[in-house]
């Protein structure tokens, strides 16, 4: 079991009503505190906790969610995933204030806007550079304890001169909030309202094995039935799977009876990013992106080996999909390749590949990891060896670059 925290803060109008609530992650409950780097990661996580952990019509009662959200180096594949409805992105500023990171920013603003996202801004889009993210804003938030009471005020009438909602940040006084209260100012936060809520869940992860047949079953694209089965099998996964599609409002309203009609509302491409994510997320340090990829070329690549060679069986075709996922968990969570074997119910022949270098797995692992360092000749030879054509590595291989090519961490 790991402990998940996440704060809510309201964000109100001057009569006191909710309008709604910015969703801050939190790792300390005494201190009300954070330890978390923000990062594109950060966000991801907590999004995906918001909607899969908590439920975001339960944790927010259909107000709407405000969410700090890094757009550098962010390839928005996530956001599609999720529902817009109710959710404003608070963009933050681009580190340096770089030029041409803010040209691209704002091309991913006017994405995100098309999508139905809310964008908010902070008072720093008042910089000429920040012009372009302006345009699309339909929010500024100003943190009132940044600038003198003047130069906040100066800042609002800019603002609504535009024709913008306006967030006062930091409002930590009644006599500060009674101050701005008298001008056009649409919402408030802070400290005077109200101190960042925090709510706890203890959560235990699906299991892994069950999360990595998944993704192999979504990447083949197999029929909905063999889905529906492994999910029957795992009943966090089912769970985490329900909730998700409910806060994300996915289908509609309509009520979602079996594992069959997830799938559909779904889709594949979604369900594939969606378990993907889950993934990297099964442990309590976040396994990067690209080492997941790498584990899932090998776990290909070997899979389209093995159902290949005249050496192989069924049951090997089966199991060498987990022999190349599980062949990086080491690294994935930083422990020794042995414990994190014996710390899931795996077969001997998967765990002798992977340990001992044991059986024909063994080899087809080699050659993963040859064509990996681009040992191609050595690579060639073991393909030799075990009645394979040079050829048709070549092409098994190409064949998973160009499937996990299409994945979206």
């Amino acid at each position: 079991m790991e402990d998940i925290l996440i704060a809510k803060q309201p964000i109100i109008n001057k009569f006191h009503q909710v309008y709604g609530y910015e969703i801050l992650s939190r790792t300390n409950k005494k201190e009300n505190s954070s330890n978390v780097t923000h990062s594109v990661d950060s966000d991801e996580r907590l999004l995906f906790n918001l909607l899969s952990t908590f439920g975001m019509n339960e944790l927010l009662g259909g107000k709407r969610a405000f969410l700090n959200c890094i757009l550098e180096n962010n390839s928005l594949d996530y956001f599609s995933l999720v529902s817009s409805k109710n959710i404003s992105l608070e963009i933050q500023r681009i580190s340096n204030d770089n030029e041409a990171e803010i040209i691209l920013t704002s091309d991913k603003i006017k994405i995100l806007k098309s999508m139905g996202y809310q964008i908010s801004v902070g008072e720093f889009c008042f910089l000429p550079k920040y012009k372009s993210w302006i345009e699309h804003a339909e929010v500024i938030k100003i943190d009132t304890l940044k600038y003198d009471v003047d130069l906040s005020l100066a800042m609002v009438m800019r603002a609504k001169a535009i024709n913008k909602m306006v967030v006062l940040e930091k409002i930590e006084t009644p006599e500060v909030f009674n101050l701005f209260s008298k001008y056009e100012v649409d919402f408030f936060q802070g400290y005077h309202f109200c101190k960042p809520i925090i709510i706890g869940a203890k959560i235990a992860h699906p299991s892994a094995i069950t999360l990595i047949k998944l993704i192999n079953l979504v990447i083949q694209e197999s029929d909905a039935s063999k889905i529906e089965g492994l999910l029957k099998l795992d009943p966090i996964l089912s769970f985490k799977l329900l909730r998700y599609i409910s806060s994300c409002n996915i289908s509609d309203g309509v009520k979602v009876n079996d594992f069959k009609s997830a799938i559909n509302f779904l889709g594949y491409k979604n369900l594939l990013k969606w378990l993907s994510i889950l993934f990297t997320m099964t442990e309590k340090n976040t396994v990067p992106n690209n080492m997941t990829k790498t584990a899932l070329i090998r776990a290909k690549f070997i899979e389209n080996v093995a159902s290949e060679i005249k050496q192989s069986n069924q049951e090997i075709e089966e199991s060498s999909f987990l022999v190349g996922f599980f062949s990086l968990l080491d690294s994935m969570f930083g422990i020794p390749l042995d414990m994190a074997i014996d710390s899931i119910n795996i077969s001997e022949d998967i765990r002798g590949a992977i340990l001992y270098e044991k059986g024909l797995m063994s080899e087809l692992l080699k050659m993963s990891l040859l064509m990996e360092t681009n040992r191609v000749k050595e690579a060639e030879q073991i393909a030799e060896s075990i009645g394979y054509k040079k050829e048709e590595m070549h092409s098994s291989y190409a064949l998973a670059l160009k499937l996990v090519s299409n994945i979206s961490f």
